[in-house]
């Protein structure tokens, strides 16, 4: 039903691979570009697969996840897969995709591309050329074959078995897509878990990550990237959109498991960004330098070097890293509105966003001219 009225909605369209089973699919269109998705069935082993492209006025081809792209003049496009893209085992299905812009006077995508070819290359040291034709048909999204060879057994976790639900199937079947998605969406979050500051909680899951920076001024956060100073900067915008995508996605996470975990994400930085709102015009945007940092190679829980804590204020402003906390706050007011086991929490969190945005309304000018190391 959704890609049913996904087609009415933007009039998507899609092609036949000749000569080649899968998918070819415009999944949405805009002026001026177009995002592609394909599924490219797998009939022997692979070791590459090329993509060219030829059109009529100049594009350009971007996020193509699966492979490099590369030029020649402004009308032909050609794509190498990857080695780990290329080598695709018989019956398997390879999905990957890309976003085409071009000129916001082309009509449709359709007027820009002139070919598309998809070259298959076999551990047979033979090789496949299909020609994609673009109509208006939608192509079946293809399924591979079932693998012939045993699921391995599952690796024992602590994990209790969930009970039996005669009235009601398992929204992620064991070995299924959705399963790995689950997998990764849960290893996205323990990252986060491995990057804490401060005094850590009894179910903290990373067991190697001990209490570390416990003399900062405001203790807690999450270290950035691999090294060991606090930037308020991205740490808010990560934050930002960790709260949007757990809004938007609230259900996905319930049934991956993982709600309980994205709020952990979340709490555990807002937690810091109301510690480090000192005053109402008033911001802690840094605790530790850059090159004193990047000179230790050592674990944060046994770090002793100095960590200043560099702020923004009236006499030195930052809009742009004030209205960024902001926005983390109140997103994060939003995914624990109603949460019944810290109701107090959202309302809080509004306050600080509302001072927050105030402050980077009234005094503005750049955090990093106030906070030259950032």
């Amino acid at each position: 039903m959704f890609v049913v009225v996904s087609w009415l909605l933007f009039g998507i369209a899609a092609s036949r691979l000749e000569d080649c089973s899968g998918r070819f699919e415009v999944i949405d269109n805009w002026e001026g570009g177009c995002n592609v998705e394909m599924d490219i069935v797998i009939k022997k082993g692979t070791t590459a697969w090329i993509l060219g492209l030829i059109s009529r006025e100049p594009l350009t081809l971007a996020n193509f996840w699966a492979g490099e792209v590369g030029w020649k003049g402004t009308k032909e496009i050609t794509v190498r897969s990857y080695d780990w893209a290329g080598k695709q085992s018989p019956g398997s299905v390879f999905s990957t995709g890309f976003v085409l812009n071009y000129n916001p006077a082309i009509k449709s995508y359709k007027d820009a591309i002139k070919k598309i070819t998809l070259t298959l290359k076999y551990t047979d040291r033979t090789s496949q050329k299909c020609r994609i034709v673009l109509d208006d048909k939608p192509s079946p999204k293809p399924t591979p074959k079932p693998d012939p060879k045993p699921n391995p057994t599952p690796i024992p976790t602590d994990e209790p078995e969930p009970g039996p639900n005669p009235t009601e199937e398992p929204t992620v079947k064991p070995n299924s897509p959705c399963d790995k998605y689950k997998r990764a969406l849960e290893l996205s979050l323990l990252f986060y878990e491995a990057q804490r500051s401060g005094k850590l909680p009894p179910n903290q899951r990373v067991k190697w990550r001990k209490d570390s920076a416990l003399n900062d001024e405001i203790v807690g956060g999450y270290y950035d990237a691999g090294d060991y100073v606090k930037f308020g900067f991205p740490m808010a915008a990560a934050t930002t959109m960790v709260a949007w995508g757990a809004m938007d996605f609230k259900s996905s996470y319930q049934r991956a498991g993982q709600w309980d975990n994205v709020k952990a994400m979340i709490k555990w930085a807002t937690d810091y960004f109301i510690e480090a709102h000192t005053s109402k015009y008033e911001l802690v945007g840094q605790i530790g330098l850059g090159d004193v940092d990047h000179a230790y190679w050592g674990r944060p829980e046994e770090m002793t070097m100095r960590r200043p804590s560099l702020r923004i204020s009236a006499s030195k402003p930052g809009s742009d890293l004030a209205a960024e906390t902001a926005a983390a706050l109140a997103a994060a007011s939003i995914v624990f509105k109603g949460d019944q086991a810290n109701p107090e929490y959202s309302a809080k969190c509004l306050r600080h966003a509302k001072e927050l945005y105030e402050f980077a309304e009234k005094y503005k000018g750049k955090y990093s001219d106030s906070i030259p190391d950032a």
